[in-house]
């Protein structure tokens, strides 16, 4: 086992990089599918990986408020920052 990052091991990153490794994709219509072009930004729509892989993101990104800030709130997809001043905010925002 290699060294964890948020407590996900590095063999299981390259698995799950390999698995968006050239993904392709077609959209349908009520006209036929257009021609696959390769998808690479995102994740596979409807996968089960993708709650899994919001949750990391989202600890990473937050871990980093954290330092410098009173206090956040994780709800969901949303990310709601306090601090004593807008400047102080935006300060950190901007770091």
């Amino acid at each position: 086992m290699g060294n964890a990052l948020l407590g996900v091991e590095e063999w299981w990153v390259s698995a799950v990089m390999s698995i968006y490794t050239g993904a392709q994709t077609a959209i349908t219509t009520v006209y036929g599918n257009s021609s696959c072009f390769e998808v690479k930004v995102g994740i596979h729509q409807g996968s089960a990986m993708s709650q899994v892989l919001f949750v990391i993101v989202v600890e990473a990104i937050s871990r980093e408020f954290r330092v410098a800030l009173p206090w956040e709130l994780l709800y969901v997809d949303d990310l709601a920052l306090v601090a004593e001043t807008e400047e102080d905010l935006i300060k950190r925002l901007n770091e």
